[in-house]
């Protein structure tokens, strides 16, 4: 397996976060963790193969980070309002330790093709958070 993966955002992309004190706010950031936790939570709900989110997300964790990446952020309108997301590319690393764990890989890459299919993060119905996986 390859020691990067690559994204590209097409639409805004961006995830509910909820801050102290309650108050929920856009993070426009690729975030591995919290890609990863949208594309799981989806694949659960279609799937007939569910993946453990909780133990993926936390190899994710310890074994994924941001490599390169060329963002912009871009507002989308809604008839009720707008959001703001981001946009553009992202490479992400994979640590030795994570290249070795060969299941956690065939999981990953799985989610990472599924990301075209399923979008990212906040109301991807609506046209928010189009993904592409680009490497291999």
């Amino acid at each position: 397996m390859h020691e990067q993966l690559s994204f590209r955002f097409t639409s805004p992309t961006a995830f509910r976060v909820r801050m102290a004190g309650g108050e929920r706010v856009n993070w426009p950031l690729p975030d591995p963790v919290r890609c990863v936790r949208s594309w799981v939570r989806r694949w659960n709900e279609f799937s007939g193969f569910p993946f453990e989110e909780d133990e993926l997300c936390a190899k994710v964790e310890g074994g994924v980070g941001l490599a390169r990446h060329d963002l912009r952020t871009r507002m989308l309108e809604f008839p009720r309002g707008r959001e703001l997301g981001f946009v553009g590319e992202v490479d992400w690393h994979l640590t030795k330790h994570a290249l070795a764990d060969e299941p956690f890989l065939r999981q990953l890459h799985t989610l990472a093709r599924f990301a075209f299919y399923c979008g990212t993060g906040i109301k991807t119905a609506m046209g928010m958070g189009t993904t592409v996986c680009r490497a291999p």
